[in-house]
């Protein structure tokens, strides 16, 4: 199930998962960030494959809250990825291609901020604000520290972005339907 943040993806997919158990089906519910780690555990334990008859011999297995928008660095060393929410904030991760870690500042962005793109110079771009809406920044992923690009005005909302690979250009989509260009001079 595919949509924006807060429309209720995982209302419906636990309220399915809670109908499927009336019906006498085995359920299982997993974040997809504990299950990876999960899995990941049972590889080092030895316990893969009671872990894999366990998820393959369940009726419905419903995994929730994959990162869909991550983002990868222009030079192609790491890729940034949006960690579970935990209220209405989630950190911000980043791995190798080779699957270790790829060590950050500790940053965390608010719902609806799942648009991260990372710049040649070292820098994250996200929206910070509320679903829905929020002003541009951008952060720097060596010390975390963070500017304001653009600030919106409150009846500015943002569905998506993306930035120009030398990163001086912007293209919002905006919830009327319509696109607007901004150049931002760095």
């Amino acid at each position: 199930m595919l949509g924006p943040v807060g429309v209720g993806k995982t209302f419906v997919s636990t309220a399915l998962g809670h109908l499927a158990c009336g019906a006498s089906f085995h359920v299982r519910f997993h974040r997809a960030d504990a299950l990876l780690r999960k899995l990941k555990q049972s590889r080092l334990d030895n316990s893969r494959d009671a872990l894999m008859l366990e998820l393959t011999t369940i009726d419905l297995l419903i995994v929730d809250d994959f990162a869909l928008d991550p983002g990868w660095s222009p030079d192609g060393r790491f890729l940034v990825y949006s960690g579970a929410e935990v209220g209405p904030q989630f950190p911000v991760y980043a791995v190798t291609p080779d699957g270790k870690a790829h060590s950050l500042p500790a940053i965390s962005l608010s719902r609806g901020a799942r648009r991260l793109v990372v710049l040649s110079d070292g820098k994250l771009v996200a929206l910070r604000g509320e679903v829905g809406r929020g002003d541009l920044v951008e952060i720097d992923l060596a010390s975390g520290a963070e500017r304001t690009l653009v600030r919106f005005a409150d009846d500015f909302v943002i569905r998506d972005f993306d930035v120009s690979p030398d990163g001086r250009e912007v293209v919002f989509d905006r919830l009327i339907d319509d696109s607007d260009l901004v150049l931002i001079d760095r």
